[in-house]
């Protein structure tokens, strides 16, 4: 299947219900980040303390990403649409209705990075 048609409203709350998990888990995500960060930054400056030379000046973390912006697109499209029936490709279904967005995998491994305290 190509296309297909859905309610709007019904998609409308798909998007809502999407969104609320991994709003969650970035919070949890940043909380872990900001810890990280704060003690590698201690830890840089407790060795570069001892030095005369040869600082260490860079903290390898990566931020994690929030996707908020992209689930807020699509319920701002939705709620602009004049359309009670929303047509979907099979790739905007898996998106918006599966929750299966291109980013997913990335956002897990960074999700078990930090909640794991692998970093």
């Amino acid at each position: 299947m190509r296309n297909i048609k859905v309610s709007k409203d019904r998609l409308v709350v798909a998007i809502a219900n999407n969104r609320t998990k991994p709003n969650e888990e970035y919070s949890l995500m940043m909380s872990e980040y900001k810890k990280n960060l704060l003690d590698a930054t201690r830890k840089m400056l407790a060795e570069n303390d001892t030095k005369t030379s040869g600082f260490q000046t860079k903290i390898n973390l990566t931020e994690p990403v929030n996707h908020d912006q992209e689930y807020g697109r699509v319920r701002s499209m939705l709620e602009m649409s004049v359309e009670d029936e929303i047509t979907l490709s099979n790739d905007e279904y898996r998106q918006y209705v599966m929750d299966e967005w291109v980013w997913a995998s990335g956002f897990e491994l960074s999700k078990s990075m930090y909640l794991n305290n692998i970093i």
